[in-house]
């Protein structure tokens, strides 16, 4: 697991986050790995535990405020970003895990902070594979946050934030046929093949529908390009 140093917002960051996550096996073996029943088990088992205990002590005006800042802290806690738009990264994976965490199947049934703070750990848990791709994409092509950004409120409690990025960064990495443009060739070549097995893996694990068929043959359309240049163009 990532972690790096950095200064921690939310006051005892750490002892909250070891609490929960010392927990997770056995709530995850008990609760069967549904996402709503690990949640309910995790704060069952962390009820008589000295952090939930202080939690308890905290003021309901506060709530909102250090949900946030656990929230952000978790992000950096777990999750690297490699390049310079690290604030946009956080900022766009925070907004689509708080649509999780604050939707109909966690805190909504369970309202207290303890049951926020291990609702960020359950949505990341739960949508982990799918962060991964996303920053594998990012990584690579980090100028596709900046479209993403703008299009953040179409994000759902889905978490399709990887299929959003693909979807995107096919315009970055389409080959320019155009004469004028035929110097960036070689730059997009290299961006396809970092981004190829992040992008094949994403859209062969996808369920379908309509969003992710579209998003199937534009790729498609990308890759065939890339043979007929590299086959034919470049030789």
């Amino acid at each position: 697991q990532y972690r790096e140093d950095f200064h921690c917002q939310f006051p005892f960051f750490w002892l909250i986050k070891e609490a929960i996550d010392s927990n997770w096996d056995n709530a995850k073996a008990v609760a069967g790995g549904h996402e709503q029943q690990v949640h309910k088990q995790l704060c069952e088992l962390l009820e008589d535990d000295p952090v939930a205990v202080v939690l308890r002590e905290v003021d309901i005006s506060h709530w909102e405020e250090l949900y946030q800042l656990y929230l952000q802290d978790f992000l950096r806690s777990v999750h690297r970003v490699p390049h310079h738009k690290i604030k946009e990264e956080y900022e766009i994976i925070g907004r689509a895990l708080h649509t999780m965490v604050t939707g109909p199947d966690l805190t909504s049934r369970s309202p207290s902070l303890l049951s926020q703070l291990v609702a960020v750990h359950v949505a990341y848990q739960h949508s982990k594979k799918e962060i991964m791709w996303f920053g594998q994409i990012t990584s690579h092509l980090p100028g596709v946050l900046v479209q993403l950004g703008n299009a953040i409120e179409q994000y759902n409690q889905h978490m399709e934030l990887h299929l959003h990025a693909v979807k995107v960064a096919l315009e970055p990495l389409t080959i320019p046929l155009e004469k004028e443009n035929r110097k960036y060739i070689q730059s997009r070549l290299i961006k396809i093949q970092l981004c190829q097995n992040a992008i094949d893996s994403i859209l062969t694990l996808s369920q379908d529908n309509e969003m992710v068929e579209q998003i199937r043959c534009a790729w498609h359309s990308v890759k065939v390009i890339q043979l007929f240049v590299e086959h034919l163009v470049m030789k």
